[in-house]
Protein backbone atom coordinates (compact mmCIF):
# COMPACT_ATOMS: atom_id res chain seq x y z
CA UNK A 1 0.00 0.00 0.00
CA UNK A 2 1.22 3.61 -0.90
CA UNK A 3 0.49 6.31 1.68
CA UNK A 4 2.48 9.36 2.23
CA UNK A 5 3.29 9.11 5.47
CA UNK A 6 5.67 12.04 5.75
CA UNK A 7 4.70 13.75 8.89
CA UNK A 8 2.70 11.75 10.21
CA UNK A 9 1.34 11.45 14.03
CA UNK A 10 2.31 8.59 15.38
CA UNK A 11 4.27 5.69 14.10
CA UNK A 12 5.16 2.38 15.69
CA UNK A 13 8.48 1.00 15.17
CA UNK A 14 8.26 -2.96 16.27
CA UNK A 15 11.90 -3.60 17.83
CA UNK A 16 12.84 -7.93 17.11
CA UNK A 17 16.30 -7.84 16.70
CA UNK A 18 17.91 -4.58 16.95
CA UNK A 19 18.01 -3.66 20.70
CA UNK A 20 19.87 -0.25 20.59
CA UNK A 21 18.94 3.08 19.76
CA UNK A 22 21.92 4.41 17.46
CA UNK A 23 22.37 2.74 13.91
CA UNK A 24 18.63 1.82 13.76
CA UNK A 25 17.27 2.66 10.20
CA UNK A 26 13.36 1.66 11.65
CA UNK A 27 13.69 4.01 14.75
CA UNK A 28 15.65 6.81 12.35
CA UNK A 29 13.16 6.46 9.86
CA UNK A 30 10.27 6.72 12.23
CA UNK A 31 12.16 9.36 13.81
CA UNK A 32 12.14 11.29 10.31
CA UNK A 33 8.76 10.47 9.28
CA UNK A 34 6.68 11.01 12.62
CA UNK A 35 6.41 13.72 15.26
CA UNK A 36 6.06 10.83 17.69
CA UNK A 37 7.24 6.81 17.38
CA UNK A 38 6.19 3.98 19.47
CA UNK A 39 9.37 1.98 19.92
CA UNK A 40 7.68 -1.70 20.32
CA UNK A 41 9.11 -5.08 21.68
CA UNK A 42 6.84 -8.26 22.04
CA UNK A 43 7.32 -10.56 24.27
CA UNK A 44 5.95 -13.50 21.98
CA UNK A 45 6.85 -17.67 21.87
CA UNK A 46 9.69 -17.09 20.33
CA UNK A 47 11.29 -15.07 23.56
CA UNK A 48 9.68 -18.02 26.29
CA UNK A 49 11.53 -20.40 24.13
CA UNK A 50 14.74 -19.09 23.54
CA UNK A 51 17.72 -20.72 25.16
CA UNK A 52 18.15 -19.03 28.46
CA UNK A 53 21.69 -17.46 28.14
CA UNK A 54 19.75 -15.71 25.28
CA UNK A 55 16.81 -14.11 27.10
CA UNK A 56 19.08 -13.06 29.48
CA UNK A 57 21.17 -11.55 26.85
CA UNK A 58 17.36 -10.25 24.98
CA UNK A 59 16.93 -8.88 28.81
CA UNK A 60 19.89 -7.01 29.35
CA UNK A 61 19.75 -5.37 25.92
CA UNK A 62 15.45 -4.32 26.82
CA UNK A 63 16.73 -2.47 30.41
CA UNK A 64 19.60 -0.65 28.50
CA UNK A 65 17.30 0.30 25.81
CA UNK A 66 14.43 1.16 28.23
CA UNK A 67 17.36 3.58 29.68
CA UNK A 68 18.70 5.08 26.54
CA UNK A 69 15.48 5.98 25.18
CA UNK A 70 14.43 7.98 28.65
CA UNK A 71 17.47 9.43 28.65
CA UNK A 72 16.50 10.85 25.13
CA UNK A 73 12.86 11.77 26.66
CA UNK A 74 11.50 7.99 25.09
CA UNK A 75 10.11 5.19 26.27
CA UNK A 76 10.00 1.57 25.46
CA UNK A 77 6.97 0.23 25.45
CA UNK A 78 6.23 -3.41 26.53
CA UNK A 79 3.73 -6.13 25.56
CA UNK A 80 2.86 -9.21 25.71
CA UNK A 81 0.86 -11.96 23.33
CA UNK A 82 1.10 -12.97 19.67
CA UNK A 83 2.58 -10.55 17.73
CA UNK A 84 -0.42 -9.78 15.13
CA UNK A 85 -3.19 -9.33 17.92
CA UNK A 86 -0.28 -6.81 19.84
CA UNK A 87 0.44 -4.35 16.74
CA UNK A 88 -3.20 -4.39 15.68
CA UNK A 89 -3.90 -3.04 19.56
CA UNK A 90 -1.02 -1.12 20.02
CA UNK A 91 -2.48 0.55 16.42
CA UNK A 92 -5.31 1.16 17.96
CA UNK A 93 -3.74 2.92 21.10
CA UNK A 94 -1.98 4.90 19.28
CA UNK A 95 -3.59 5.62 16.86
CA UNK A 96 -0.28 5.21 14.78
CA UNK A 97 0.08 5.17 10.64
CA UNK A 98 1.66 2.46 10.50
CA UNK A 99 4.47 -0.08 11.57
CA UNK A 100 8.04 0.56 10.27
CA UNK A 101 10.36 -2.73 11.16
CA UNK A 102 13.47 -4.19 9.83
CA UNK A 103 13.03 -7.04 7.66
CA UNK A 104 13.82 -10.78 8.52
CA UNK A 105 15.44 -13.66 6.60
CA UNK A 106 13.55 -16.80 8.59
CA UNK A 107 11.66 -18.73 6.46
CA UNK A 108 8.53 -18.98 9.15
CA UNK A 109 9.23 -15.21 10.19
CA UNK A 110 8.66 -14.12 6.82
CA UNK A 111 5.86 -15.61 6.08
CA UNK A 112 4.33 -14.49 9.75
CA UNK A 113 5.64 -10.53 8.62
CA UNK A 114 3.68 -11.17 5.67
CA UNK A 115 0.53 -12.48 7.33
CA UNK A 116 0.84 -9.26 9.43
CA UNK A 117 1.17 -6.89 6.68
CA UNK A 118 -1.81 -7.69 5.06
CA UNK A 119 -4.00 -7.11 8.22
CA UNK A 120 -1.88 -3.84 8.68
CA UNK A 121 -2.54 -2.85 5.11
CA UNK A 122 -6.45 -3.98 4.75
CA UNK A 123 -6.59 -2.05 8.10
CA UNK A 124 -5.28 1.09 5.68
CA UNK A 125 -2.37 1.55 7.63
CA UNK A 126 1.66 1.04 6.87
CA UNK A 127 3.80 -1.25 6.75
CA UNK A 128 7.58 -0.87 5.55
CA UNK A 129 10.57 -3.09 6.10
CA UNK A 130 14.23 -1.80 6.59
CA UNK A 131 17.07 -4.16 5.29
CA UNK A 132 19.27 -3.54 9.10
CA UNK A 133 20.22 -6.90 9.57
CA UNK A 134 22.70 -7.50 7.05
CA UNK A 135 24.74 -5.28 4.56
CA UNK A 136 23.27 -6.38 1.81
CA UNK A 137 19.96 -8.45 0.84
CA UNK A 138 19.41 -11.82 -0.65
CA UNK A 139 18.79 -10.69 -4.16
CA UNK A 140 21.11 -7.81 -4.13
CA UNK A 141 24.62 -9.99 -4.83
CA UNK A 142 23.53 -12.19 -7.77
CA UNK A 143 25.73 -14.10 -9.85
CA UNK A 144 25.99 -11.95 -13.11
CA UNK A 145 25.45 -14.77 -15.42
CA UNK A 146 22.49 -15.94 -14.72
CA UNK A 147 21.07 -13.52 -11.78
CA UNK A 148 20.74 -16.15 -9.19
CA UNK A 149 21.79 -16.36 -5.98
CA UNK A 150 25.42 -17.58 -4.68
CA UNK A 151 25.91 -21.36 -3.44
CA UNK A 152 29.55 -21.07 -3.25
CA UNK A 153 30.97 -18.59 -0.57
CA UNK A 154 33.95 -17.86 -2.48
CA UNK A 155 32.52 -16.43 -5.68
CA UNK A 156 29.86 -15.12 -3.41
CA UNK A 157 32.62 -13.10 -1.32
CA UNK A 158 34.67 -11.99 -4.84
CA UNK A 159 30.71 -10.18 -6.06
CA UNK A 160 30.53 -9.06 -2.11
CA UNK A 161 33.85 -7.68 -1.87
CA UNK A 162 33.78 -5.50 -5.34
CA UNK A 163 30.77 -3.93 -3.80
CA UNK A 164 31.51 -2.17 -0.91
CA UNK A 165 31.60 0.79 -1.46
CA UNK A 166 28.12 1.10 -1.70
CA UNK A 167 27.65 0.09 1.54
CA UNK A 168 26.35 3.56 3.65
CA UNK A 169 27.76 4.15 6.92
CA UNK A 170 26.47 4.63 10.36
CA UNK A 171 23.36 6.89 11.08
CA UNK A 172 23.59 9.90 12.59
CA UNK A 173 23.49 9.71 16.35
CA UNK A 174 19.73 10.60 17.75
CA UNK A 175 19.34 12.82 19.87
CA UNK A 176 15.75 13.28 21.07
CA UNK A 177 12.37 11.06 20.95
CA UNK A 178 9.20 11.74 21.80
CA UNK A 179 6.57 8.89 22.16
CA UNK A 180 2.65 8.70 22.55
CA UNK A 181 1.18 8.77 26.30
CA UNK A 182 0.39 5.04 26.85
CA UNK A 183 1.28 2.53 29.13
CA UNK A 184 5.10 1.32 28.95
CA UNK A 185 4.33 -2.41 29.87
CA UNK A 186 6.09 -4.33 32.27
CA UNK A 187 9.25 -6.25 31.41
CA UNK A 188 9.74 -9.66 31.27
CA UNK A 189 11.20 -11.95 34.16
CA UNK A 190 13.55 -15.23 33.04
CA UNK A 191 14.04 -17.77 35.87
CA UNK A 192 17.39 -19.47 35.50
CA UNK A 193 17.13 -22.91 37.18
CA UNK A 194 20.52 -23.53 39.21
CA UNK A 195 23.36 -25.16 36.95
CA UNK A 196 22.33 -24.37 33.87
CA UNK A 197 25.24 -22.11 33.11
CA UNK A 198 27.73 -19.95 35.22
CA UNK A 199 25.95 -16.28 35.71
CA UNK A 200 29.52 -14.94 36.16
CA UNK A 201 30.87 -15.80 32.75
CA UNK A 202 27.63 -15.56 30.56
CA UNK A 203 27.78 -13.44 27.40
CA UNK A 204 26.43 -9.37 28.70
CA UNK A 205 23.78 -7.85 26.15
CA UNK A 206 23.54 -4.40 25.87
CA UNK A 207 23.96 -1.61 23.60
CA UNK A 208 26.95 0.10 25.91
CA UNK A 209 28.59 -3.16 26.08
CA UNK A 210 28.06 -4.15 22.37
CA UNK A 211 30.09 -1.07 21.29
CA UNK A 212 32.56 -1.68 24.18
CA UNK A 213 33.29 -4.99 22.81
CA UNK A 214 33.73 -4.03 19.24
CA UNK A 215 36.33 -1.25 20.18
CA UNK A 216 37.84 -3.31 22.64
CA UNK A 217 38.45 -5.87 20.35
CA UNK A 218 39.74 -3.62 17.17
CA UNK A 219 42.27 -2.57 19.94
CA UNK A 220 43.33 -6.31 21.12
CA UNK A 221 42.07 -8.42 19.32
CA UNK A 222 41.91 -8.21 15.59
CA UNK A 223 45.38 -7.81 14.87
CA UNK A 224 45.98 -10.94 15.73
CA UNK A 225 42.98 -12.49 14.49
CA UNK A 226 43.85 -15.01 11.67
CA UNK A 227 46.23 -16.39 13.91
CA UNK A 228 44.29 -16.74 17.70
CA UNK A 229 41.01 -17.21 16.32
CA UNK A 230 41.35 -21.17 16.13
CA UNK A 231 42.89 -21.47 19.69
CA UNK A 232 39.71 -21.66 22.22
CA UNK A 233 42.54 -21.92 25.15
CA UNK A 234 43.51 -18.27 24.19
CA UNK A 235 40.05 -16.88 23.21
CA UNK A 236 41.62 -15.00 20.40
CA UNK A 237 37.68 -14.22 18.97
CA UNK A 238 36.45 -11.21 18.44
CA UNK A 239 33.07 -11.57 21.10
CA UNK A 240 30.46 -10.20 19.17
CA UNK A 241 28.63 -12.61 17.95
CA UNK A 242 25.54 -12.23 20.14
CA UNK A 243 25.71 -8.60 19.95
CA UNK A 244 25.11 -9.41 16.39
CA UNK A 245 22.28 -11.83 16.69
CA UNK A 246 20.13 -9.33 19.42
CA UNK A 247 21.12 -6.34 17.35
CA UNK A 248 22.71 -4.55 20.31
CA UNK A 249 25.87 -4.04 17.77
CA UNK A 250 24.68 -2.57 13.94
CA UNK A 251 26.73 -4.84 11.48
CA UNK A 252 27.24 -0.96 9.93
CA UNK A 253 28.82 0.00 12.85
CA UNK A 254 30.80 -2.72 13.50
CA UNK A 255 31.60 -2.94 9.14
CA UNK A 256 32.72 0.47 8.97
CA UNK A 257 34.71 0.67 12.22
CA UNK A 258 36.36 -2.81 11.13
CA UNK A 259 37.08 -1.40 7.57
CA UNK A 260 38.79 2.18 9.51
CA UNK A 261 41.16 -0.70 11.14
CA UNK A 262 41.83 -2.22 8.10
CA UNK A 263 42.58 1.14 7.07
CA UNK A 264 45.07 1.96 9.18
CA UNK A 265 47.10 -1.47 9.26
CA UNK A 266 49.95 -2.27 6.91
CA UNK A 267 51.07 -5.24 5.48
CA UNK A 268 50.96 -8.36 7.19
CA UNK A 269 49.31 -6.75 10.01
CA UNK A 270 46.24 -6.33 7.83
CA UNK A 271 45.47 -9.90 8.08
CA UNK A 272 43.71 -9.75 11.02
CA UNK A 273 41.01 -7.53 10.16
CA UNK A 274 40.72 -9.00 6.41
CA UNK A 275 40.36 -12.53 8.15
CA UNK A 276 37.47 -10.80 10.55
CA UNK A 277 35.42 -8.92 7.40
CA UNK A 278 35.76 -12.89 5.86
CA UNK A 279 33.38 -14.32 9.11
CA UNK A 280 31.10 -11.26 8.42
CA UNK A 281 30.72 -11.99 4.63
CA UNK A 282 30.30 -15.83 5.96
CA UNK A 283 27.40 -14.23 8.14
CA UNK A 284 25.81 -12.50 5.11
CA UNK A 285 26.39 -15.68 3.08
CA UNK A 286 24.45 -17.90 5.29
CA UNK A 287 21.64 -15.22 5.44
CA UNK A 288 20.99 -15.34 1.73
CA UNK A 289 21.02 -18.85 1.74
CA UNK A 290 18.43 -19.37 4.51
CA UNK A 291 16.08 -16.31 2.24
CA UNK A 292 16.67 -17.63 -1.22
CA UNK A 293 16.78 -21.82 -0.50
CA UNK A 294 14.18 -21.83 2.99
CA UNK A 295 14.00 -25.57 2.57
CA UNK A 296 17.68 -25.46 4.34
CA UNK A 297 15.65 -24.69 7.59
CA UNK A 298 14.09 -28.41 7.38
CA UNK A 299 16.75 -30.30 5.34
CA UNK A 300 19.62 -30.47 3.47
CA UNK A 301 20.79 -28.02 0.69
CA UNK A 302 21.32 -30.77 -1.16
CA UNK A 303 17.90 -32.92 -0.94
CA UNK A 304 19.74 -36.24 -1.85
CA UNK A 305 22.00 -36.07 1.47
CA UNK A 306 18.33 -36.43 3.09
CA UNK A 307 18.12 -39.78 2.41
CA UNK A 308 21.38 -40.89 4.98
CA UNK A 309 20.61 -43.32 7.05
CA UNK A 310 21.43 -41.96 10.57
CA UNK A 311 21.82 -44.88 12.64
CA UNK A 312 21.40 -42.77 15.83
CA UNK A 313 22.15 -44.30 19.41
CA UNK A 314 20.13 -42.12 21.74
CA UNK A 315 22.65 -42.41 24.22
CA UNK A 316 25.70 -40.95 21.88
CA UNK A 317 23.63 -37.70 21.60
CA UNK A 318 23.24 -37.67 25.44
CA UNK A 319 26.74 -38.37 26.23
CA UNK A 320 27.82 -35.49 23.33
CA UNK A 321 25.24 -32.93 25.36
CA UNK A 322 26.64 -33.75 28.43
CA UNK A 323 30.33 -33.83 27.49
CA UNK A 324 30.66 -37.03 28.63
CA UNK A 325 31.79 -38.88 25.18
CA UNK A 326 35.74 -39.54 26.53
CA UNK A 327 37.09 -37.21 23.50
CA UNK A 328 38.36 -34.20 25.94
CA UNK A 329 38.29 -31.00 23.38
CA UNK A 330 34.59 -32.49 22.23
CA UNK A 331 33.72 -33.00 25.97
CA UNK A 332 34.87 -28.99 26.59
CA UNK A 333 33.87 -27.58 24.36
CA UNK A 334 30.16 -29.29 25.05
CA UNK A 335 30.21 -28.06 28.92
CA UNK A 336 31.91 -24.58 27.89
CA UNK A 337 28.66 -24.38 25.83
CA UNK A 338 26.22 -26.03 28.76
CA UNK A 339 27.64 -23.96 31.66
CA UNK A 340 28.12 -20.42 29.34
CA UNK A 341 26.03 -20.24 27.13
CA UNK A 342 28.76 -19.91 24.26
CA UNK A 343 31.14 -21.86 22.93
CA UNK A 344 34.40 -20.99 20.46
CA UNK A 345 33.84 -21.48 16.68
CA UNK A 346 36.56 -24.05 16.18
CA UNK A 347 35.04 -25.69 19.08
CA UNK A 348 31.82 -25.93 17.55
CA UNK A 349 32.72 -27.44 13.98
CA UNK A 350 35.13 -30.14 16.07
CA UNK A 351 32.01 -30.90 17.87
CA UNK A 352 29.63 -30.88 15.29
CA UNK A 353 31.51 -33.03 12.87
CA UNK A 354 31.94 -35.18 16.09
CA UNK A 355 28.11 -35.90 16.59
CA UNK A 356 27.59 -36.38 12.56
CA UNK A 357 30.27 -38.11 11.89
CA UNK A 358 31.68 -40.04 14.70
CA UNK A 359 28.34 -40.72 16.58
CA UNK A 360 26.30 -40.67 13.31
CA UNK A 361 23.62 -38.65 14.54
CA UNK A 362 21.54 -36.38 12.17
CA UNK A 363 22.93 -32.71 12.42
CA UNK A 364 19.26 -31.32 13.21
CA UNK A 365 19.65 -32.80 16.44
CA UNK A 366 22.67 -30.94 16.74
CA UNK A 367 21.46 -28.07 15.36
CA UNK A 368 18.45 -27.97 17.30
CA UNK A 369 20.45 -28.40 20.57
CA UNK A 370 22.45 -25.58 20.10
CA UNK A 371 19.93 -23.02 19.19
CA UNK A 372 18.67 -24.54 22.64
CA UNK A 373 21.45 -23.52 24.81
CA UNK A 374 23.68 -20.98 22.40
CA UNK A 375 23.03 -17.20 23.97
CA UNK A 376 24.12 -15.99 20.44
CA UNK A 377 21.67 -18.16 18.32
CA UNK A 378 21.48 -17.52 14.84
CA UNK A 379 19.30 -19.86 12.75
CA UNK A 380 21.26 -18.54 9.65
CA UNK A 381 24.51 -18.86 10.83
CA UNK A 382 23.78 -22.49 12.93
CA UNK A 383 22.29 -24.10 10.21
CA UNK A 384 24.71 -23.17 7.80
CA UNK A 385 27.55 -24.06 10.02
CA UNK A 386 25.98 -27.38 10.94
CA UNK A 387 25.25 -28.51 7.04
CA UNK A 388 28.86 -27.25 6.48
CA UNK A 389 29.98 -29.49 9.22
CA UNK A 390 28.10 -32.64 8.40
CA UNK A 391 28.86 -32.16 4.59
CA UNK A 392 25.04 -31.59 3.76
CA UNK A 393 24.81 -28.24 2.81
CA UNK A 394 25.93 -25.55 0.05
CA UNK A 395 30.25 -25.07 -0.23
CA UNK A 396 30.04 -27.34 2.72
CA UNK A 397 33.00 -28.96 4.03
CA UNK A 398 33.14 -31.85 1.92
CA UNK A 399 31.26 -35.42 3.09
CA UNK A 400 34.29 -37.08 2.50
CA UNK A 401 36.91 -35.07 5.31
CA UNK A 402 36.20 -35.61 8.66
CA UNK A 403 37.51 -33.71 11.57
CA UNK A 404 40.39 -36.25 13.89
CA UNK A 405 39.04 -35.11 17.45
CA UNK A 406 42.33 -35.93 18.52
CA UNK A 407 44.20 -33.93 16.04
CA UNK A 408 41.97 -31.25 16.04
CA UNK A 409 42.74 -30.94 20.10
CA UNK A 410 46.33 -31.12 19.50
CA UNK A 411 46.64 -28.58 16.89
CA UNK A 412 44.29 -25.90 18.73
CA UNK A 413 45.16 -26.54 22.36
CA UNK A 414 48.75 -27.89 22.60
CA UNK A 415 49.23 -27.51 26.18
CA UNK A 416 45.68 -28.18 27.21
CA UNK A 417 44.62 -25.34 28.86
CA UNK A 418 41.03 -25.25 27.47
CA UNK A 419 40.70 -28.96 27.99
CA UNK A 420 41.54 -28.55 31.53
CA UNK A 421 39.39 -25.49 32.34
CA UNK A 422 36.58 -27.41 31.51
CA UNK A 423 37.28 -30.98 32.29
CA UNK A 424 38.52 -30.25 35.79
CA UNK A 425 38.84 -34.15 35.92
CA UNK A 426 41.89 -33.55 33.84
CA UNK A 427 43.69 -31.01 35.27
CA UNK A 428 46.33 -32.64 36.81
CA UNK A 429 47.21 -35.12 33.54
CA UNK A 430 50.43 -34.49 31.84
CA UNK A 431 50.47 -32.46 28.82
CA UNK A 432 51.65 -35.59 26.95
CA UNK A 433 48.14 -37.43 27.30
CA UNK A 434 46.32 -34.45 28.10
CA UNK A 435 44.85 -34.77 24.46
CA UNK A 436 44.72 -38.93 24.73
CA UNK A 437 44.05 -39.80 28.32
CA UNK A 438 42.83 -43.13 27.43
CA UNK A 439 46.47 -43.69 26.47
CA UNK A 440 48.33 -43.06 30.21
CA UNK A 441 49.39 -46.18 32.06
CA UNK A 442 47.81 -46.96 34.89
CA UNK A 443 50.37 -45.83 37.21
CA UNK A 444 50.20 -41.97 35.59
CA UNK A 445 46.20 -42.44 36.09
CA UNK A 446 46.54 -43.22 39.51
CA UNK A 447 49.17 -40.26 40.17
CA UNK A 448 46.67 -37.93 37.91
CA UNK A 449 43.76 -38.83 40.18
CA UNK A 450 41.84 -39.60 36.81
CA UNK A 451 41.26 -43.00 35.99
CA UNK A 452 39.66 -43.85 32.97
CA UNK A 453 36.40 -45.37 33.03
CA UNK A 454 35.74 -44.12 36.48
CA UNK A 455 37.05 -40.18 37.00
CA UNK A 456 36.77 -39.39 33.06
CA UNK A 457 34.83 -41.94 30.57
CA UNK A 458 36.48 -44.23 28.36
CA UNK A 459 35.92 -42.91 24.45
CA UNK A 460 32.31 -44.26 23.36
CA UNK A 461 33.76 -44.59 19.85
CA UNK A 462 36.65 -45.71 17.69
CA UNK A 463 37.35 -42.65 15.71
CA UNK A 464 39.08 -44.95 12.64
CA UNK A 465 36.43 -46.92 12.79
CA UNK A 466 33.63 -44.78 12.82
CA UNK A 467 35.60 -42.89 9.96
CA UNK A 468 35.73 -45.56 8.33
CA UNK A 469 31.47 -46.24 8.84
CA UNK A 470 30.95 -41.96 7.46
CA UNK A 471 32.56 -42.35 4.24
CA UNK A 472 30.41 -45.60 3.30
CA UNK A 473 27.06 -43.91 4.48
CA UNK A 474 27.62 -41.38 2.65
CA UNK A 475 29.22 -43.02 -0.48
CA UNK A 476 25.96 -45.12 -0.61
CA UNK A 477 24.04 -41.80 -0.86
CA UNK A 478 26.29 -40.02 -3.58
CA UNK A 479 25.95 -43.07 -5.65
CA UNK A 480 22.90 -43.29 -5.29
CA UNK A 481 21.61 -39.92 -6.13
CA UNK A 482 24.55 -40.57 -9.10
CA UNK A 483 22.60 -43.32 -10.90
CA UNK A 484 19.06 -41.42 -10.40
Amino acid sequence: MKLNIRNADTLIVWIRRELRVQDHLALWSALEDARTVAPLYIIDGAFRTASRPRQLVILDGLEELKAALHSLGGRLFLRTGEPEAVIHAMLRETGAAGVYCTNESQPELRCRDQQIRSSVEAAGKLWKEFKDRTLFDEREILSKSRSEPFTVFTAYKNAWTSRQEEIPPPLPFITHVRVPDITPGEMPAVSVPAGIFREQVRPVGGEREGVRALKRFLRNGVDGYHEERDRPGNDGTSRLSHHLASGSLGIRTAYHALAEASAQARGLARQGPEAFLDELIWREFYHQILANFPHVAEGAFKPAFDRLDWPTDRSYAEAWQNGSTGYPIVDAAMRQLNTEGWMHNRCRMIVASFLTKDLHVDWRVGEGYFMRMLADGDVALNNGGWQWSAGTGNDAQPWFRIFNPTLQSKKCDPEGAYLRRYVPELARVPAKYIHEPWTMPPSVQAEAGCRIGREYPTPIVDHARERARTLELYANVVSGARSR
